[in-house]
């Protein structure tokens, strides 16, 4: 009332009014502007949220938000997507109800609230079961701190990326490269199938059979992880039901498939499978042992073949092949079937090595092998036993060099143009061996193409022994021209005679007689000699009296001689075998003819029998010139006589002593000699009596 008077002393009431209804608008503009204002924060607020929330919901990170206790207050789409449950299902519920499988994930996090130390980014498994994500998953994750203004955890952010494929990629690319540095270490096959089965379990599959062909037969190696009986059991499987890869009893159909369409996987369990692949009840029942869940067959192919087929199997741990599976599993498949082949080509590689060497090294005559350049880089047994030098020292020499010649150049002009033009050459040459010795050798060398570049394979051959052989005939025949011109010039001379005479002369005839029965001992004797050659020296056996025919040989041989006595000692009782009496007649004839030959000086020969049981010895025993000891190895050899003897008596053909040997051997018998230089011989004569 006093300030209306007042009021009504100084101006009019309606203009105090008028003024506080002003300021009252003003004050109602400014927080109408306010309001405004806030509506605008409030609805960028909100934008800025949705803005957050489609961020949080289209970043490819898992998103999440966890109080002190560990309760889920905030989980983006892709964290939920990780987790395999809907947002209710996580949202309020606490970290060890929506993964209750991961411990070291609790504690991770119980220990980020605690110290308030933020868990950088690393990575960790974490086990999904009993849902849609089962298994083992891999992630980059970082647990963060939210601090209050006190510096107090309050909840912890939870950032997560899911790197399970780059994990398995990476396992797989390490799985691969061990596998190819595994299958590299060996180039034996046993050892390289061990590998590959060693690799497939368990890594691909927990059982696993490889069938392999080599030489055109199925070859079997299986493998069971930690489980013998399994593994035992996969044998007898393919022992009594073989996995025919080729031959008449293979699966030409299934093995089409195989090679044309690839792997294949059946994810189903045993007994859905038995229809397909068991051949009879006890194969059934055989099969549903393994209890498999799922298997896959991949075809092994090198060089567009099959070489083998990998059979997988998951067992006891009931996993289902993936796609990832089958993946790996083609790709070990291709190093596996490299790793075969190349396994089975050295195998081959080495047999025909130890073939090459075997006939190689085992060659009778020698042979060197040169390169291009002169430089002799092989040589077998023959060679180093023929040169007397070693491989090393062959290996050494260059052809052309004069080192194996005895005398003369190696290698003319004119022998390399033949070389040159024909690629091929062949000769004779005086071979000089290392210890200064010279042996006459036959040559033949021929170029040969390798892709190595062309080398020259020399064959030499000692021909000493021919080089003998020819000088012997060409004795020989020397040899018997003068022994049949003998006889021959006597009958002719004693021929003419009577011819001039005109008169029968008797001493003439006699010469004439013994002559011709000389030429007919030394046409008998070439002929005997030809006949052991061919196999064709027959025996007319019969019970024969080897006591009577002594006594008859030492009787003929002594109307050949006036100068000896020849004795003859046999049983008192006949000593009968089954022989044939007129070869052993030539036998005893030869022995006691050739003591007379060698004993020029006259004196006692004698011939003994005496049985044996079931054989008879026979024995010529002479006290002549002896034969040296060094001629014993050789006595029996054909047209081999005794040193470079003068005396007249011991010419001949040299084939006396070799065909007694051999009528001695032809009745089963044996023939020895010992003998004393300047003392005598003796001649024995095994014969089986053969009744």
């Amino acid at each position: 009332m006093a300030v209306e008077q007042e009021r009504g002393h100084d101006e009019p009431a309606h203009t105090s009014d008028a003024a506080a209804l002003g300021a009252l608008r003003d004050r109602v503009a400014k927080l109408e502007a306010r309001l405004e204002r806030a509506d605008a924060t409030i609805e960028q607020l909100r934008d800025d949220q949705r803005f957050f929330e489609r961020l949080n919901e289209a970043v490819p990170a898992g998103l999440a938000y966890l109080d002190d206790r560990l309760i889920y207050r905030y989980c983006n789409a892709t964290n939920a997507a990780f987790l395999g449950r809907p947002l209710a299902q996580i949202l309020g519920q606490h970290l060890r109800t929506v993964v209750p499988e991961n411990p070291t994930l609790w504690q991770t996090i119980e220990l980020v609230v605690a110290t308030g130390e933020p868990y950088p980014l690393q990575e960790l498994s974490i086990v999904f079961a009993g849902r849609e994500r089962e298994g083992v998953h891999h992630f980059l994750i970082a647990f963060l701190p939210d601090r209050d203004a006190s510096g107090h955890v309050r909840g912890v952010f939870l950032i997560a990326h899911d790197i399970s494929e780059l994990v398995r990629t990476r396992e797989a690319l390490r799985f691969l490269t061990d596998a190819s540095s595994a299958l590299a270490t060996s180039l034996d096959i046993d050892t390289t199938l061990a590998t590959i089965v060693e690799l497939a379990v368990p890594r691909l599959s927990d059982m696993c059979l490889l069938d392999i062909v080599v030489s055109g037969e199925t070859r079997v190696l299986a493998a069971a992880h930690d489980d013998p009986r399994t593994q035992a059991l996969l044998y007898e499987i393919r022992e009594r039901y073989p996995f025919e890869l080729t031959g008449p009893d293979a699966n030409i159909a299934w093995l089409d498939r195989l090679t044309g369409e690839g792997p294949i996987i059946q994810a189903a369990p045993v007994e859905a499978m038995l229809p397909l692949y068991a051949r009879d009840d006890a194969h059934a029942e055989l099969l549903q042992q393994l209890r498999t869940s799922a298997t896959m067959f991949v075809p092994l192919l090198a060089r567009d073949r099959l070489v083998g087929v990998l059979s997988l199997a998951m067992g006891r741990s009931g996993r289902g092949f993936e796609l990832a599976d089958l993946t790996l599993a083609e790709e070990l498949a291709r190093r596996a079937a490299l790793a075969i082949d190349n396994a089975l080509l050295f195998e081959q590689v080495q047999t025909a090595e130890a073939s090459y060497r075997g006939l190689f090294d085992g060659a009778a005559d020698a042979i060197i092998v040169t390169a291009a350049n002169g430089q002799h880089i092989e040589a077998n047994e023959a060679a180093v036993e023929l040169t007397g030098y070693s491989r090393e020292e062959l290996f050494a020499m260059r052809i052309g060099s004069g080192a194996l010649m005895a005398e003369g150049p190696e290698w003319t002009q004119i022998d390399a143009e033949q070389l040159s033009q024909n690629s091929s050459w062949r000769g004779e040459w005086e071979l000089r061996r290392k210890d200064g010795s010279s042996v006459p050798v036959e040559s033949v060398v021929q170029r040969v193409t390798l892709p190595s570049g062309s080398v020259s394979i020399g064959m030499l051959r000692d021909i000493s022994e021919r080089r003998q052989i020819e000088l012997m005939q060409r004795e020989f025949m020397a040899m018997v021209t003068h022994e049949l011109k003998g006889p021959l010039t006597a009958i002719r001379g004693f021929s003419q005679l009577m011819r001039r005479q005109s008169t029968y002369n008797e001493r003439g005839v006699d010469a004439i007689l013994n002559q011709s029965a000389q030429l007919e001992r030394l046409i008998n004797d070439m002929l005997d000699a030809t006949r052991v050659d061919a196999g064709q020296l027959d025996l007319r056996r019969a019970d024969t009296d080897l006591c009577e025919l002594v006594v008859a040989c030492a009787e003929q041989a002594q109307t050949a001689t006036t100068r000896h006595l020849i004795r003859s000692s046999v049983t008192a009782t006949p000593i009968v075998g089954q022989w044939d009496r007129d070869r052993l007649a030539q036998v005893f004839g030869n022995l006691l003819s050739n003591a007379i030959k060698y004993d020029p000086d006259g004196g006692d020969i004698s011939i003994a029998v005496s049985d044996d049981g079931d054989s008879a010895r026979v024995s010529v025993q002479d006290a002549g010139i002896g034969i040296p000891e060094e001629a014993i190895p050789r006595l029996f050899d054909r047209f081999f006589r005794v040193g470079d003897t003068t005396l007249a008596s011991a010419k001949g053909l040299g084939l006396g002593l070799f065909i007694t040997r051999s009528l001695v051997e032809a009745h089963g018998g044996t023939i020895e000699v010992s003998s004393t230089p300047g003392v005598g011989s003796t001649f024995t004569v095994l014969l089986p009596k053969g009744n």
